[in-house]
């Protein structure tokens, strides 16, 4: 049935092409939900969001501004800003003043109230991965690490009903850091790099993008993830001195995600200091529900807590 919505989706796309109006990913949820339009074209939501990846495949143009950017200024290359006391300041002071702007403190506990969807204790992972892919794709988890505590691959890869069946047999996934896994999906058959790393070339689908601060206090990071407005899909704990969370990019190839990454990257690092190196398509982030011991901050237990999971469609708006 996707195929039918794929095609309406691809003559509504070529049409705003034609006349220079940008469709967005949400637009087009949009139009297959709307009452009175093609709402009778759509099966499940998972149906429409195989029509959403297909229109921007690669085969249709897409828009060269970043969908999501918080910038309107043209793209133009950007410097990294140096972390020093004076530029901390000035990033804790722009992420108070526009949180208090927003609605004021943000707790970890308004994040997992807001929460449209709320995973079974144990069972983060495994709801993640089923939320945030499709079934027949490659989720994959680095559990290696080297004597710092750092990950260097040799992924494991399994389609999110294989991760289930291999929990649900007892077996469980170990690593004294707490793990990772990669942000978007891979080719079930594996990673093409050393000891089966995943590499950009494996990547299936140019979905998300991680975003991550470390240079602001955990309450600061929750207050700006809460409130910027962005497709926001999932938000985790990493036990460490940072937030993890995967926003949507809906990037037809790798070029495309480059773009929109380095601009909303560049966006939230110039004013609020978020780290300007996740940027490839096959970056890692915190695994849902991990149990780190390694460089755990204190008066954490350690766990690599949800915090925050929403359907992968989610629309580009605040979460409070």
């Amino acid at each position: 049935m996707h195929q039918e919505m794929l095609s309406v989706f691809t003559s509504i796309k070529l049409s705003a092409d034609e006349k220079g109006l940008v469709l967005t990913a949400d637009d087009f949820w949009k139009i297959a939900r709307a009452n009175g339009g093609y709402a009778h074209l759509a099966g499940d939501d998972s149906e429409i969001q195989r029509a959403i990846d297909g229109l921007f495949s690669g085969s249709i143009s897409s828009s060269p501004r970043p969908a999501y950017s918080l910038s309107s200024a043209p793209t133009t290359k950007r410097k990294t800003l140096e972390a020093s006391a004076e530029q901390m300041e000035r990033w804790k002071a722009n992420a108070s003043e526009f949180i208090a702007s927003k609605g004021g403190r943000v707790e970890q506990i308004d994040l997992l109230e807001a929460s449209p969807i709320k995973p079974a204790q144990g069972k983060g992972f495994v709801t993640a991965s089923e939320t945030l892919f499709h079934p027949d794709e490659g989720v994959a988890v680095v559990t290696k690490l080297n004597a710092d505590g750092v990950p260097f691959g040799c992924d494991e890869v399994k389609t999110p009903s294989d991760w289930r069946a291999y929990l649900n047999s007892g077996k469980q996934i170990r690593c004294k850091a707490g793990g990772w896994w990669r942000v978007n999906p891979v080719n079930p058959s594996g990673g093409t790099g050393k000891s089966g790393t995943i590499k950009d070339a494996d990547i299936i689908s140019f979905r998300y993008m991680l975003i991550e601060n470390d240079k602001l206090p955990l309450d600061l990071q929750a207050g700006l993830l809460a409130y910027l407005p962005l497709p926001i899909v999932s938000i985790v704990d990493s036990a460490g001195k940072s937030l993890h969370a995967l926003v949507r990019l809906d990037a037809p190839d790798k070029p495309s995600y480059k773009e929109k990454a380095e601009e909303l990257t560049y966006d939230l690092h110039e004013r609020f200091g978020y780290d300007v190196a996740n940027k490839n398509p096959s970056r890692m982030s915190r695994l849902p529900d991990g149990w780190r011991d390694i460089n755990r901050r204190e008066g954490s237990d350690g766990n690599q807590r949800i915090l925050f999971l929403a359907e992968m469609h989610r629309e580009a708006k605040a979460i409070l």
